[in-house]
């Protein structure tokens, strides 16, 4: 432990033979850099935060949309994806179907929350 500490006074860069004595400049850099100070505050913060964070934009995206007149079928996929099967591949002839659609939507909606409409439950 006592090395480590020894090492971090120096500028090696862990490959050559050599380095020098810096003292505290390495300190000194790392407390003048933005990027420590941004790490830092992460480290203070809930481990969830980010995730509760993204949940309430995008509710308050969900509200402004309710509020310009979108309704549950503006949240359906783009018909094609119903319509047409795939082409090739693994999933090749396959399509969603619209009650498998609604089932998604269901379940998204109650995960997220929000009743069968797609409206937040306040």
């Amino acid at each position: 432990m006592i090395f480590a500490f020894y090492l971090n006074l120096t500028d090696w860069d862990f490959m050559s033979a050599s380095y020098n004595i810096v003292g505290l400049r390495n300190y000194f850099s790392l407390l003048q850099n933005p990027a420590f100070y941004w790490t830092f505050r992460n480290t203070l913060l809930p481990p969830d935060y980010w995730q509760t964070l993204g949940a309430k934009i995008w509710d308050e995206t969900k509200l402004i949309n309710l509020k310009h007149g979108f309704e549950r079928r503006d949240d359906y996929l783009p018909e094609r994806f119903v319509k047409e099967p795939l082409p090739d591949g693994p999933a090749s002839g396959h399509y969603i179907s619209e009650a498998d659609m609604d089932k998604m939507l269901d379940d998204y909606y109650r995960l997220r929350g929000w009743d069968k409409e797609g409206r937040l439950d306040t």
